[in-house]
């Protein structure tokens, strides 16, 4: 660990926009994202983030599908809400719930949904629509990703429109992307591990309940929100 620190502070890996830095595992041809954190002692420490293994291409080009949810400011900074909402037991269900967590990061202004791959380094998504409409999947994905069957992750809210299958070969998942406007993927094929599908997918739920914990507690403590993301636990 001590020599990807040295890595890192020798400028040879890009900084992304929160305290991450890139390092290149050369055993699997993948590159991994280095968090950093300082510790109460001011030592720096750098730990992997196993959600960010990305595949290289033979072109030389980052070929990867990669989603996170991206907090410009710690937490601590960013003011909590505690506004208890009502639900309908009989109109309402755990989407609802997760909107209105959604509408909650969205508010902020400070927490960002992000999607890249396919040839796009940043896809056209908010956390108020789009990240709640892929949040609502994870239950059922979840169970697909252990049960290692096919799936499909829609980005159905306008202005994205495209969905990404995800079809088991092997230990891989073959990912194709498949767009409902004039953008076109390229490339519109993907392979990742089976595993690190799985992190993607739960780095982003975890993530979601982790700010959601800290944000607005009233709203991932609901029932509603419960029962509905428990399916896929």
């Amino acid at each position: 660990m001590g020599a990807v620190k040295n890595l890192w502070h020798s400028g040879q890996y890009k900084v992304i926009p929160f305290p991450c830095s890139f390092a290149r595992d050369h055993s699997r041809s993948t590159i991994v994202i280095f968090t950093m954190e300082q510790r109460e002692d001011e030592r720096t420490v750098l730990f992997p983030s196993p959600i960010s293994w990305l595949t290289k291409s033979h072109e030389g080009e980052i070929n990867m599908f990669n989603m996170q949810l991206v907090v410009k400011k710690p937490l601590e900074d960013i003011p909590q809400t505690f506004s208890v909402k009502k639900y309908d037991v009989e109109l309402d269900d755990g989407r609802s719930v997760i909107y209105d967590i959604c509408e909650v990061f969205s508010n902020t202004g400070e927490i960002s949904f992000f999607v890249s791959g396919f040839g796009q380094k940043e896809w056209p998504v908010d956390c108020l629509f789009d990240l709640s409409s892929v949040i609502e999947q994870l239950p059922e994905i979840i169970i697909k990703v252990n049960d290692r069957s096919d799936f499909i992750l829609d980005f159905y809210e306008q202005g994205i429109e495209r969905e990404v299958r995800f079809a088991y070969c092997g230990d891989h998942y073959v990912l194709t992307c498949k767009s409902r406007t004039d953008w076109n993927p390229e490339p519109d094929k993907i392979r990742m591990k089976k595993e690190d599908v799985r992190f993607l997918f739960m780095n982003l739920y975890n993530k979601f309940i982790e700010l959601g914990n800290y944000l607005c507690p009233d709203l991932t403590g609901n029932k509603l929100l419960r029962k509905w993301l428990e399916y896929g636990q």
